[in-house]
């Protein structure tokens, strides 16, 4: 049975997929409704490849263990965990109690006890682990001297909730997914070609505008973005690399974009911009969006809207939208099956209407009309 003051923070941790701010507080309610000081909510898939510098955004802390947590990052903690080195043979729906992975010994003379969890006095802990939507978490919960080691009861208290936990966890992935899927499809209709990448610099999602170019001048190889051109590859890993080492405790830094070559036309422009919050990276595994710019792509503007705004008409608008996007009033006649005469005289209706003197002018005018927000 799952008492009050247990089933009421439940569901405050099913309110928070909603919210996500109150992610902190809603843990902080069921860790000490469960009896302990503080807890976290981390992903398996979690790696830290080198300390940083910065505090943690990609977990779910709660309140009262957000130093704790900063300093495990901050310090480099994480390659001196004792605990972690038993992660690999964790399965869903384990719960583990401290006293089944550390004797008193190793409490008393391992660093990581020792120089770390005694500065806060939390040498206790308890992990259910927890599977969702293919994906394993640890929550973990954190107890001082005061509160003391946990029990067999508390081991079977902790498995009570399991299902509980796995459904909100569950929900909240498919909601971030679902939003991530809508921003991509944003960018989609914006003109503009995205990816998310995940902390391991593999592929999470891409939009449709994405996968034309993946195609064109790209390969999937392991989930990973790789560049045809060797040299450009080497340029576009350090990005993903510098962008997403680390991610769940890195900097809102936007690296400098890189160029992409294509052999006999213009490359491509790769720009990365860095994704935080605990919800993306935890729930979505997303580190940093990926925007591509193809240099060769002149975007065409909608010609029922260039109609309207300067009171075109069909074929006049037709036209317009063509020679914006970089096709000459030759080629544009053939296309449409009209003499070049007509087209000309298009042309100077086109002018006299917007305000231009020079074909050139018009193509800039269009496309700004194309960028315009």
């Amino acid at each position: 049975m799952v008492d009050e003051h247990l089933n009421n923070s439940l569901n405050a941790m099913m309110d928070a997929i909603a919210d996500p701010s109150i992610w902190p507080d809603a843990l902080q309610a069921l860790a000490q409704a469960l009896g302990a000081r503080g807890a976290v909510i981390i992903p398996k898939a979690l790696h830290f490849p080198k300390p940083s510098q910065q505090a943690p955004l990609g977990l779910i802390t709660s309140t009262e263990v957000v130093e704790p947590t900063q300093r495990y990052a901050i310090e480099g903690w994480y390659c001196h965990d004792y605990r972690s080195g038993f992660w690999p043979g964790w399965k869903a729906g384990d719960v583990i109690l401290e006293q089944d992975i550390s004797s008193a010994e190793t409490r008393r003379h391992h660093p990581f006890y020792q120089d770390f969890l005694s500065k806060f006095d939390l040498l206790w802990w308890a992990g259910l682990i927890l599977g969702a939507e293919g994906h394993l978490y640890a929550f973990a919960l954190q107890r001082d001297s005061h509160l003391g080691p946990y029990e067999e009861r508390d081991r079977q208290r902790l498995g009570s909730i399991r299902k509980h936990l796995e459904a909100t966890l569950s929900l909240a992935g498919r909601l971030v997914r679902r939003q991530a899927g809508g921003h991509l499809d944003l960018l989609d209709t914006l003109g503009h070609p995205a990816l998310l990448v995940d902390w391991r610099g593999q592929i999470v999602q891409f939009n449709t505008r994405a996968k034309a170019l993946i195609d064109d001048a790209f390969q999937l190889l392991g989930g990973r973005l790789v560049a045809r051109h060797g040299p450009s590859d080497v340029q576009l890993q350090k990005l993903i690399t510098a962008s997403t080492e680390f991610a769940p405790f890195a900097t809102l830094d936007v690296h400098s974009p890189i160029a992409v070559k294509r052999e006999g036309r213009r490359p491509l422009i790769v720009e990365s911009i860095p994704l935080r919050g605990a919800c993306c990276d935890l729930f979505l595994g997303a580190a940093t969006l990926l925007l591509l710019t193809d240099l060769e792509a002149r975007p065409e503007p909608s010609a029922s809207v260039l109609g309207r705004l300067f009171g075109l008409t069909a074929a006049e608008a037709r036209l317009a939208a063509r020679l914006a996007a970089g096709h000459s009033l030759a080629e544009t006649a053939e296309a449409f099956g009209i003499s070049r005469h007509t087209a000309r005289n298009q042309l100077k209706a086109i002018a006299a209407k917007t305000g231009v003197r020079r074909q050139s002018e018009l193509a800039s005018l269009m496309v700004r009309l194309v960028h315009s927000p």
